[in-house]
C-alpha cells in the first residue's frame, strides 16, 4: 500500500520536501493509516505533521475514548496532537441542518484553524477509494452534473492552504490489511452500520448489490470514471476560463456584463460554465443555478426579449439587452407608477412628467 500512496502523491504533486501537514485523524482505520503512512514518509519528504481530532459530541464517553486514543498514538510517534470537543447536535438545532451537514461543517472549521494555528500549508485526509465510489453513486442518486460526478478531488486549494487525500487509490480493504501487517489499532464507530443515512446504505447495501449481481469491480470502475471525469472537467474548466476573460467585463461591484453575441456562440456545457463563474465571481453560490434554473436562462438569454429578467435567486438576476446581457443585484429601490384618466379628444397634463 505504501507504494500506492507514494504514486498517488507523485501523481498528484501532493506533497514537497518541508511542507507543515496537519492530518484530520478521527480514530478509525483509514486516518490511523494515513498517519502512519505519513509518518513513515516523514523524512523523505522532510514532512513536519501534527495531528487534529474533533470531538462532535454525538457519541458520549466512546466519543471521548477515541479522542484519547488519538491523542496516545500520536504521542506514540511523536506528532503533536491537537483535539477539540464541539457540541454539533446543538450547532445542528441551531443551524436547522442535518446531522451530517453539520458534523461537516464544524470539523472543517476546525480543521482550518489548526492549520492555521499550527502554520501548515497542507491538510491532509483520509478519504479512500471505497469513498469515492460511494460518493459518486450517491450524486448520482440525488441528480448531478460532470462537476458532482468527479467525486472526491485528490487535491484541492482551502484557504491559504491546500487539502489532500493520499489514500483516495486505496480501498478499505488495503487498509485494514495495513493495519494487520503493521500492528496498528484502531477505533470503530458504530454509528457507520446505521442506514438511517443514505451513505451508509449505499455503503451497504446497494454496492454490494451491484457487486455481486452486476461487477464485482463496480467499487474500483467509479472510483476510475471518478478520474476520468475530473480529467475531462478540468480541460473544460480551462477553456470556459479563458472564455470568461474575453467575454465577461466588471461594470460594477455587484454586476457583470457578457458579450452576447460571443455568448451565443459557445457550447452549451461553454455556456453554463460562463454562467456559473459570473455568479461565484459576484459572490454568490453556484448551486443556485438548478438544472431547470440554468436551461431556464440559457433560454431566456437565447429566445428572450430584450429587457428580459430571470432570476437566479432573490437578488439576483440575468438582464438581457441588445448586445449584451449582465448579472448583478436585483434593482431594490421601488418603481414609481402613475395613472390617470385621458381626456379624449382633448390634453391631459402628467404632472410627473412636467417635473422632468
Amino acid at each position: 500500500m505504501l507504494t500506492s500512496v507514494i504514486a498517488m502523491i507523485e501523481k498528484y504533486d501532493m506533497l514537497q520536501k518541508g511542507d507543515r501537514v496537519v492530518i484530520g485523524v478521527s480514530g478509525g482505520a483509514d486516518s490511523i493509516s494515513l498517519l502512519h503512512l505519513l509518518w513513515s514518509l516523514r523524512e523523505k519528504y522532510r514532512l513536519q505533521l501534527c495531528a487534529a481530532h474533533l470531538n462532535h459530541g454525538f457519541r458520549g464517553e466512546e466519543a471521548d475514548e477515541d479522542a484519547r486514543f488519538v491523542e496516545s498514538f500520536s504521542s506514540q510517534l511523536g506528532i503533536p496532537c491537537y483535539i477539540r470537543k464541539v457540541d454539533v447536535p446543538q450547532y445542528r438545532q441551531e443551524r436547522k441542518v442535518s446531522a451530517q451537514l453539520a458534523a461537516r461543517e464544524v470539523r472543517y472549521r476546525f480543521f482550518q484553524d489548526i492549520v492555521r494555528e499550527w502554520g501548515a500549508n497542507k491538510l491532509a485526509l483520509a478519504h479512500n477509494r471505497d469513498d469515492q465510489a460511494e460518493t459518486v453513486l450517491l450524486r448520482l442518486i440525488r441528480g448531478a452534473g460532470l462537476d458532482g460526478l468527479c467525486g472526491i478531488p485528490p487535491v484541492r486549494p482551502g484557504e491559504g492552504f491546500v487539502i489532500i487525500r493520499p489514500l483516495l487509490a486505496v480501498s478499505r480493504e488495503m487498509i485494514e490489511q495495513y493495519c494487520v501487517e503493521n500492528d496498528l489499532n484502531f477505533r470503530t464507530d458504530w454509528s457507520n452500520f446505521k442506514t438511517v443515512y443514505l451513505r451508509n446504505k449505499v455503503r451497504l447495501e446497494l454496492l454490494p448489490y451491484l457487486k455481486k449481481e452486476f461487477n464485482s469491480q463496480i467499487d474500483s470502475l467509479l472510483a476510475q470514471t471518478a478520474e476520468m471525469l475530473q480529467d475531462e472537467r478540468n480541460y473544460l474548466e480551462q477553456e470556459a476560463e479563458k472564455i470568461f476573460s474575453e467575454l465577461v467585463e466588471e461594470v460594477e461591484p455587484k454586476k457583470v456584463k457578457i458579450n452576447l453575441a460571443g455568448f451565443k456562440k459557445q457550447p452549451v456545457a461553454i455556456q453554463r460554465r460562463l454562467l456559473r463563474k459570473a455568479v461565484i465571481f459576484l459572490g454568490g453560490n453556484p448551486q443556485d443555478l438548478s438544472f431547470n434554473r440554468m436551461s431556464e436562462l440559457l433560454h431566456l438569454i437565447e429566445k428572450g426579449r430584450v429587457g428580459a429578467i430571470g432570476t437566479i435567486k432573490q437578488g439576483l438576476v440575468v438582464c438581457k439587452g441588445y448586445e449584451d446581457f449582465t448579472l448583478g443585484e436585483e434593482e431594490t429601490k421601488p418603481k414609481e407608477f402613475f395613472s390617470y384618466p385621458l381626456n379624449l379628444p382633448g390634453t391631459t397634463i402628467l404632472p410627473e412628467l412636467s417635473l422632468i
